[in-house]
């Protein structure tokens, strides 16, 4: 949309790809819980069009993300593989923005006018441990975002806690192979 109005623009991604955290080592079989038609954006509707109700796996959530970048021409503006290692305000109101190529490890410097920051809700997720309940557990406890396969839990008494889309399908997967499986939300 900033193209679209005349703004150029620079995108600087950590991952190797689109996607964002969806495009890195997640767990087996992972699918958006939530529809096609509420993931993909209004102007660019999924490939198969017809299917609009079922869910991307990961993979083809990454897939779609780069067929719309290629769609709109915006595809040579995302630098993969970058880092932003600091932000500075100038008095003239502008920004540097220092990044690092993470395949080179060299360091740039850039002044820009705007700065948007996108860097997603759960780029680093919080400790399980430092929930107030979880003092004095002395199981296992992880968090989602380490969760690779469910034959880790094979035989084991698990409770999730949570009830977003990542507890909802975690606990499915586990319950299957756990010896007992609760799943906990808050009321």
């Amino acid at each position: 949309e900033l193209v679209e109005v005349g703004i150029d623009c620079e995108c600087f991604e950590i991952q190797t790809g689109t996607g964002g955290l969806f495009n890195r080592d997640n767990y087996e079989n992972s699918v958006f819980t939530s529809s096609k038609i509420y993931t993909s954006f209004a102007c660019f509707p999924p490939a198969d069009g017809v299917r609009q109700c079922g869910h991307y796996t990961l993979p083809d959530y990454c897939e779609y993300n780069e067929r719309y970048l290629r769609e709109f021409g915006v595809d040579g503006m995302v630098r993969y593989e970058h880092k932003i290692e600091h932000l500075e305000q100038r008095d003239d109101k502008t920004w540097d923005v220092t990044v690092c190529d993470l395949k080179t490890k060299a360091s740039f410097t850039r002044n820009y006018d705007v700065v948007v920051v996108g860097s997603g809700t759960h780029t680093h997720p919080p400790d399980p441990k430092s929930v107030s309940f979880m003092k004095g557990f002395a199981g296992q406890v992880i968090h989602s975002n380490q969760f690779r396969n469910s034959c880790d839990f094979e035989n084991k008494k698990v409770v999730v806690v949570g009830g977003g889309e990542s507890a909802s399908d975690i606990a499915c997967k586990v319950a299957k192979v756990a010896s007992q499986s609760y799943l906990a939300c808050r009321a």
